[in-house]
């Protein structure tokens, strides 16, 4: 991936300042290889849900830091936004929220052939998840998961309407 190493430098240059505005950086994508667009995924450090005004703040904060920092040399446009109910998944909490969902799972090394799988997510463990696929197990090292995120399902989508009704 070509954008690898600028998108761990902004991870690192970013993750403690925004948590210090009360959020977490979820994620950091960079889109196009001309006109680039530098995608920020936060949540709120309390779990609310994130607002424009939340984007905003950030952003702005973000704009001054990456201004200073002179990290991307291209031109860039920012975004910055909530990572949403199918939202990519990296970290073990990440996962153990998914936990009973159906996710999607691309991984680096092959594991006997196959470098995609979707099906249900069905245990964690510290360095490990374990995927229902065709009522056949599989297990996979997070360190050896590419990508991954939930599959938009009508049960994600009233199970995330049931926890955002709680909260208000």
């Amino acid at each position: 991936m070509k954008h690898r190493a600028l998108i761990t430098k902004i991870n690192e240059l970013l993750s403690e300042s925004i948590k210090a505005l009360g959020y977490t950086l979820i994620d950091v994508e960079i889109l196009g290889k001309v006109d680039l667009t530098l995608q920020l995924f936060i949540e709120h450090l309390s779990g609310e849900p994130v607002t424009v005004d939340d984007c905003s703040i950030v952003s702005r904060h973000v704009s001054a830091i990456l201004d200073v920092e002179d990290v991307i040399e291209a031109s860039y446009l920012l975004e910055v936004s909530s990572p949403g109910i199918d939202r990519v998944l990296k970290k073990l909490s990440d996962f153990e929220a998914y936990l009973g969902f159906e996710v999607k799972v691309k991984v680096i090394e092959r594991i006997d052939g196959r470098r995609s799988y979707r099906g249900k997510l069905l245990n964690l463990d510290q360095d490990q998840i374990t995927i229902r696929v065709d009522n056949q197990d599989h297990v996979i090292a997070i360190s050896n998961i590419e990508h991954a995120k939930p599959v938009l399902t009508k049960e994600l989508i009233e199970f995330a309407y049931s926890k955002t009704k709680t909260k208000h």
